[in-house]
């Protein structure tokens, strides 16, 4: 208390001081927001791979369940299976096949006890094809006769032809290709 109206003194401020002071308020405030914000991300990051962990965890159990439940099953399975039981199922099936494969071979023997020889059945064979030869040359002459006249020289090289065409047939040379009389151009 002062005389003649004078007021304590009180300490100067300015007018930009309680701003500062606010400004320096509001950046500590973000600084600590932020680093509250990447607390948070690491938290909840550290969070989800806590999770992860944990259904890796109860994949892994349920595998391993499984597998055991599994190989329970084949043991129960193969104490059912004796393997004498197994081997002599499968002699048996090997029986059966050779078998089978016997009677396969009785079903192809030749039946008629070795009476025909090949050579026979051959030579007969060539005959009858010498015969089919001959009633096809008497068809052709037949045709021939109808044909006019100019025609003749092509029915004489015919004629030729298949006359030598016998006797290649004869000497063994026609075994499915043409033989070298019937490759000769008329003339």
């Amino acid at each position: 208390m002062l005389a003649l109206g004078y007021t304590q003194a009180r300490p100067v401020r300015s007018a930009a001081t309680p701003r500062a002071g606010r400004t320096l308020t509001n950046g500590s405030r973000l600084r600590s927001t932020a680093q509250e914000q990447a607390q948070l991300s690491n938290t909840a990051f550290q969070m989800g791979q806590q999770m992860l962990m944990l259904e890796s965890a109860n994949m892994q159990a349920a595998t391993v369940q499984a597998m055991a439940e599994g190989s329970r099953a084949m043991k129960t399975q193969m104490a059912a299976v004796n393997l004498d039981v197994v081997e002599d199922t499968m002699d048996d099936i090997r029986e059966q096949m050779d078998e089978m494969q016997e009677i396969g071979e009785v079903l192809g023997q030749d039946l008629s006890g070795g009476m025909y020889d090949d050579s026979e059945l051959e030579a007969e064979f060539a005959d009858l094809e010498e015969e089919l030869l001959d009633e096809q040359l008497l068809d052709i002459s037949v045709r021939v006769s109808l044909l006019p006249r100019v025609a003749s020289a092509s029915v004489t090289h015919t004629t030729k032809c298949m006359a030598n065409h016998r006797e290649c047939c004869a000497r063994g040379a026609w075994r499915g290709r043409m033989c070298a009389s019937s490759l000769r151009s008329p003339g």
